[in-house]
C-alpha cells in the first residue's frame, strides 16, 4: 500500500481510543503499510507478492476471483446475465408490435440492471477480497505447489475471523494487488 495516510481511518481510530471501545478488529495496516507477517488463531501468516507464488492453477483461480472482486459478481452470474441479454436480443430480432415493445423494455431494464449490479457498498466486496488474499497470504510452511481450493481458503479466513482481524484491511490489500479491480470499483463508486 502507499505511504498515504487514510485520514478518515485515523480519525475513526482516535475515536475508538477516546471512547475505550472494546473488541475492535485488529489492524494489519500500520503507518499506511500492510504487515508482511502476522499471527491469526495461532498460525503464522506471511504476505507474499502474488506473482512470486502463483502456479498455473492459481493463475486461473486468481483471474476468476479478480473478476468477482471487481464486478461484485461471480463469473457464472455474469455469464447468466449475458445469456439472458443475448436471448432477449435474439427474440427481439423477430418480434413486431407489442412483443417488440415489451422486449425492448426488457432489454433496456436488463442493461440498467447490469450497470447497477456493479455499484455496491464496500462491505459487499469483502468476501471476494478475503478469498483473493488467501492466494498470496500464506501459512508458514504452506505447500505452494498444492492447488488452491475454496475449502483451504475458508480455513484461513476462519483463522482471520477468530483473531478478529479487520476485513477492511484485507479489502485494501486486495485492491492494492488488483489494479483492474480497483479501476472498476472506483469507477462505479463515483456514480453511486
Amino acid at each position: 500500500m502507499s505511504n498515504n495516510k487514510d485520514e478518515m481511518r485515523l480519525a475513526f481510530d482516535e475515536v475508538v481510543k477516546l471512547y475505550g471501545l472494546t473488541n475492535q478488529p485488529k489492524r494489519l495496516v500500520k503507518d499506511g503499510e500492510f504487515q508482511k507477517e502476522f499471527t491469526a488463531n495461532g498460525t503464522k501468516y506471511i504476505v507474499c507478492a502474488p506473482e512470486m507464488i502463483f502456479n498455473f492453477d492459481k493463475q486461473i483461480a486468481w483471474k476468476n476471483l479478480e473478476i468477482a472482486f471487481g464486478c461484485c459478481q461471480t463469473v457464472t452470474e455474469i455469464a447468466m446475465r449475458f445469456k439472458e441479454t443475448w436471448e432477449t436480443m435474439t427474440r427481439l430480432m423477430g418480434a413486431t408490435g407489442k412483443d417488440h415493445s415489451k422486449l425492448m423494455a426488457s432489454l433496456h431494464r436488463q442493461g440498467m440492471n447490469n450497470l447497477d449490479s456493479l455499484k455496491q457498498n464496500i462491505d459487499h466486496y469483502y468476501p471476494q477480497a478475503l478469498y483473493m488474499c488467501t492466494m498470496f497470504v500464506i501459512k508458514e510452511g504452506e505447500d505452494l505447489a498444492a492447488p488452491w481450493t475454496y475449502s483451504a481458503a475458508k480455513v484461513k479466513i476462519e483463522d482471520w475471523a477468530k483473531e478478529n482481524i479487520s476485513f477492511f484491511d484485507f479489502f485494501c490489500l486486495a485492491l492494492s494487488v488488483s489494479k483492474e479491480s480497483r479501476a472498476i470499483i472506483e469507477e462505479n463508486s463515483e456514480t453511486t
